[in-house]
């Protein structure tokens, strides 16, 4: 742990949930003040913006990619659901090109517009989702907590699972 310490390295503790419940933190001052400083003056600054942005570009292209993967396999064996699908992956790539217009000096000032875009696309992609999963069972929208379906109890375990890795990630960065 001394080691640890010394060299700067933060230790983290993980319960069998995947939260965090301790953190072992070095008293010696790396770069870790610096940047925290860059982290909060970015946002008051472009760089808060362009941040934020390119996370929501990236998560919506991501599901039109997604989309479109499994819309081809409707192809063959329903071309009406396949025609709905891929409308939908053509208005997520809408929403994503919207993305990149958005402007402004920090991003305070488009928050709720780039929030509105992620959750637009996000209703757009459970909607695709369940046209590619119809038949196969039982999924009437995405629910997050108290889910008694199985496609969403599985979502939500996948995400628990998710959630503790990119947390560890997050802290060890």
């Amino acid at each position: 742990l001394e080691e640890l310490c010394v060299r700067g390295i933060r230790l983290n503790f993980w319960g069998a949930a995947g939260k965090p419940y301790a953190l072992i933190s070095s008293p010696y001052l790396n770069a870790t003040v610096q940047t925290r400083r860059d982290q909060l003056s970015a946002f008051n600054d472009s760089r808060g913006l362009e941040f934020c942005k390119a996370i929501i570009e990236g998560k919506v292209r991501n599901q039109e990619k997604v989309v479109r993967y499994f819309a081809k396999y409707l192809k063959k064996i329903d071309a009406e659901r396949f025609d709905r699908v891929n409308s939908v992956a053509d208005s997520l790539r809408v929403q994503w090109k919207k993305v990149r217009t958005v402007d402004a000096g920090e991003i305070g000032e488009k928050r709720g517009v780039l929030m509105g875009l992620e959750g637009a696309a996000g209703r757009l992609y459970w909607q695709a989702v369940g046209e590619i999963i119809k038949g196969k069972t039982d999924f009437i929208g995405r629910e997050h907590r108290g889910a008694t379906d199985v496609v969403n109890a599985m979502l939500n375990y996948g995400y628990g699972i998710l959630y503790g890795t990119v947390w560890g990630a997050v802290l060890n960065a």
